[in-house]
This record gives C-alpha cells, structure tokens and sequence, in this order.
C-alpha cells in the first residue's frame, strides 16, 4: 500500500499515531502532539484540537459512502468507524488517554487498513514541495512582521498566508481537500469593494506581488491533481494587478 492516499488511509495512520502515545496523559494533549499543535497550550485551550477532530471525523464519515463502491458488506466496517468516531468525539477532552485509547482494538486497525486497501487512491501531492511553500509562507510572515505596512494591507498579507498554511498543515487530515477549501477561502477573502493596491504605498505593492508567489507556489505544488488553475490565476492576477473586482480577474485569464 506504498503511497496509497485516500481517506481511510489518511484516517488510520493518525490513529496509529495516537495509539503510540502514552495512556497517562491528557487526551487533548495527545492529539495535539498528532497534528503538530503546541500540546501544552492545548490542554487548557483544546480548540485548535478540536477544529483538527473535526475534519478527522468529515474523513471517517466519507468511508461509508467510498467503500458503497465495493461488494463488501456494511455490517464489516461500520461498527469499527463507530467506535472511531467515539474516540475522535470523547465528552472529555483533559481526561487522560487510557480513558478512550481501549475501544481501538487491533481488529479495528486491519478493518481500516483493508479499507484504505479498497478505496481508489486520491492524486498524490508532494509532501516536500507543499514543505517549500510551506517554508516559504513562514518566511513571508516573519518579513511582514518586521516592516511597516498600512494596517489594512498587514491584515490582507497575514490573512492570505494564513489561508495557505492552514491548507497545507490540513493535508495530512484531508488530503486534496484541504487544498480545494483553502484556495476557495483565499479567492472569497478578497472583498469586491477593496481599494486597489494602486492606492497603497510602494511597499505595500511589491508584497501584493510576493503574496501572489506564495500562491504560485502553492499552486505548482498541487497542479495537475485538482482544477485549480482559474481559481489561482484569479488570485494572483487580483493581487499583482491590484484587482480585486470577480469581474476584473476573470477577465483576465489566459
């Protein structure tokens, strides 16, 4: 099952991951460890975990409809997503792990990999380049820190690099369609009425452009796996132009 990407696949290798974890601590802090959240933080503030459950119980509940496509019989998988979903969705988060880790058993696990085994593989994304993009965002984030901007055009740059770092940290959770959400949010976020960076200062202009390669990047990262193309030209062509009319964009494209 080498490279093998599709919802089951994604759902199981965090369980696994999960289950690796010590019994004696706080659950909340255990899958923040998983999805790379600060876990101490965690402990006392779970919403972060608590948005990432979230999206892992959208891939659990996807496996039904996935393995419909296949002769093997409901009554074999349904009651092992159950008892997934009442690990993902426990009443009380701070309680420690031992608490919840017990109702994955290990037939639970091969039930899962058998499905992961069935379902067709989702298009494979680099994990290296969305690293690259990834590396890149964090870059920007820390240059736009540093250097003074309008306050409207701070938010912008800060908001769209947040849109694209939030897709790529949700991949491993929701595969193709943590990159389908986020370049839909990043083409949502810029408003109609907004002035056009024409307006702004000169710094504020050459960022537009830089922000618009953050999105290129991100772009040439998942290219080929998933329509994005009229989405992400309209994107950049906004934010190099200074265009943000739906109207302008669109017109735009090649």
């Amino acid at each position: 099952m080498d490279n093998k990407r599709n919802s089951a696949q994604r759902v199981l290798e965090i369980i696994e991951q999960a289950l690796l974890k010590s019994g004696e601590i706080p659950t909340a802090h255990v899958w923040a460890e998983v999805f790379g959240l600060d876990s101490e933080r965690a402990v006392g503030e779970p919403h972060e975990v608590w948005e990432k459950l979230s999206l892992l119980r959208i891939e659990i509940d996807a496996i039904p409809a996935l393995m419909a496509q296949t002769t093997i019989p409901e009554k074999l998988y349904l009651p092992h997503l159950e008892r997934l979903k009442s690990v993902v969705s426990v009443p009380n988060i701070s309680a420690s792990w031992k608490n919840y880790r017990g109702n994955i058993q290990p037939d639970t696990i091969v039930t899962i990999s058998f499905c992961a085994n069935l379902i067709p593989s989702e298009p494979l994304v680099s994990k290296d380049e969305l690293q690259s993009v990834l590396d890149l965002v964090l870059q920007l984030k820390a240059e736009i820190e540093a250097l003074p901007f309008s306050p409207s055009a701070r938010e912008f740059f800060f908001r769209q690099l947040n849109i694209i770092e939030v897709g790529i940290r949700d991949y491993p959770i929701s595969g193709i369609n943590s990159i389908r959400a986020a370049i839909n949010k990043g083409f949502s976020d810029m408003p109609p009425n907004a002035g056009s960076p024409g307006h702004e200062e000169a710094e504020d202009k050459v960022w537009y452009s830089k922000v618009g390669e953050a999105w290129r990047a991100f772009h040439s990262a998942a290219k080929g796996f998933i329509d994005t193309d009229k989405f992400l030209t309209a994107v950049v062509t906004r934010l190099e132009q200074g265009s943000l009319l739906l109207e302008n964009g669109l017109a735009l494209l090649p």
